[in-house]
């Protein structure tokens, strides 16, 4: 401290003399003219310096304190001779310069000031400089590791069903990339996925199979100087993939039902974890999408009411399938079970005149019982067949309005020569007759 003051008593003297010197108008060099070198303050020599920011400080210059035109220049360097210089900070007029960015290596440092100033003596200015200060070291200490991650997903023994199988896990202070792995052994003696460089916090691994088995995995943190820690270990179940739950099964109307109404109840069986149904209804048996009457895939219970039925015989068939959160939908209950269909009330249409098969017209019979065949009419629920003695009917010998089949055996026909006619209409069943069908004749004799 004492040399200072007298270096700075020094120099103010100097400065007090050349002023007089100079009013005798005597001129000297003004090479011999130089600031005192700074002295240096923070950090201290030898000091160890952590964290990669670091503030250096000095001492202003005691030297000519009335100039103001003056500045510092701080010098970093890794050899001691400044043979090396990492960087140099000039134009700094404060007494302290932070620094970023220093290597947390381990290494040794060296770091000196000096100052500039701008004198102005007889007239003419000129940038006078101080030696440069004696140097100090610093140890950059070596920066810790990054910390361990921190896995967020899957968690410990989760059961993993989806591929691609995304890995998570939290940032860790200071890694610039990470390390991952996964293996079937909880010691990672041998890995069955390993992925070095990976520069963010999420991996999506796939293929990956879907046996049940169960894995490990862990990741390591890396910075710029080196490795961290592996993380703690989790294990996982790759399981197999959630299956879909059974078809429902048809319960109500039974197949071919005729069912009045506007609205037609529908019911199925349930679907063993099923959480909701989809009810399709369509004039066609494949069910196209141009020709649904009537598609919901939100219900909850096993039966529905179908709404705007037209009620007037027309064939409707339908279909369920079922869903559960985990597996999806089920097939369509009509893949695995006859499609069933129903009519939507009676027909208002009457029936189509029935195709007469025999007896043939004109036939001799000689039997006394006589059995009737036609084909059968579309839409038909029974048939009225009609014997009489002349083509108009206005003679009849046999009418029956209540036959079921497309047969019928009429008995006790009279044992003599008679020519007779005959003729078969059909019934809906909504009530409504057809026409009759063509008029055939026969001989009995």
């Amino acid at each position: 401290m004492k040399e200072e003051i007298m270096t700075c008593l020094k120099f103010r003297v100097i400065v007090v003399c050349l002023a007089a010197v100079l009013a005798l108008g005597i001129t000297l060099p003004l090479m011999a003219i130089q600031p005192p070198p700074i002295v240096l303050v923070m950090p201290a020599d030898g000091a160890e310096v952590s964290g990669n920011s670091v503030t250096f400080s000095w001492n202003p210059s005691t030297w000519a304190d009335t100039i103001t035109n003056r500045w510092y220049t701080l010098q970093i360097s890794s050899q001691s001779d400044f043979s090396t210089i990492v960087n140099t900070y000039s134009g700094i007029k404060a007494t302290s310069k932070t620094v970023n960015n220093i290597p947390q290596d381990g290494s040794l440092y060296y770091w000196r000031v000096r100052v500039s100033m701008i004198m102005t003596i007889g007239g003419s200015p000129s940038t006078k400089q101080s030696d440069w200060s004696a140097p100090r070291m610093f140890l950059a200490k070596l920066a810790p590791p990054p910390p361990p991650a921190s896995l967020i997903s899957p968690a410990q023994g989760a059961q993993v069903t989806t591929i691609p199988i995304a890995f998570n896990w939290s940032p860790s202070s200071g890694a610039v990339k990470y390390h991952f792995q996964i293996s079937t052994q909880d010691n990672f003696v041998s890995t069955f996925y390993n992925m070095e460089d990976i520069n963010n916090t999420i991996v999506s691994v796939t293929p990956f199979p879907q046996n049940g088995s169960t894995y490990y995995w862990r990741v390591k943190a890396i910075d710029a100087l080196g490795q961290g820690d592996w993380s703690q270990v989790r294990s996982f179940v790759s399981a197999p993939p959630p299956q879909p739950p059974p078809p429902a099964s048809y319960a109500e109307p039974a197949n071919g039902a005729t069912v009045s109404g506007s609205a037609v109840a529908l019911i199925w069986n349930a679907s063993a974890g099923a959480t909701r149904y989809h009810l399709q209804v369509a004039k066609l048996p494949v069910f196209p999408k141009v020709n649904l009457h009537y598609s919901n895939d939100n219900i909850a219970a096993t039966q529905f009411a179908v709404p705007g039925m037209p009620n007037d015989g027309t064939k409707f068939y339908w279909r369920v399938r079922a869903f559960k959160e985990e597996g999806g939908w089920s097939a369509w209950n009509n893949v695995v079970f006859k499609t069933r269909h129903f009519f939507s009330g009676q027909s208002q249409t009457p029936p189509q005149g029935p195709l007469l098969v025999a007896p043939n017209h004109g036939a001799d019979i000689s039997e006394n019982s006589i059995t009737f065949n036609w084909k059968a009419a579309g839409g038909a629920a029974k048939y009225q067949l009609q014997i009489g003695t002349t083509n108009s009917f206005s003679a009849v010998f046999f009418n029956n309005v209540n036959i079921s089949g497309t047969s019928f055996t009429v008995p006790n026909f009279p044992d003599q020569t008679v020519r007779y006619y005959w003729r078969v209409r059909a019934c809906s069943a909504a009530g409504i007759w057809g026409n009759w069908s063509e008029t055939r004749m026969f001989n009995t004799n």
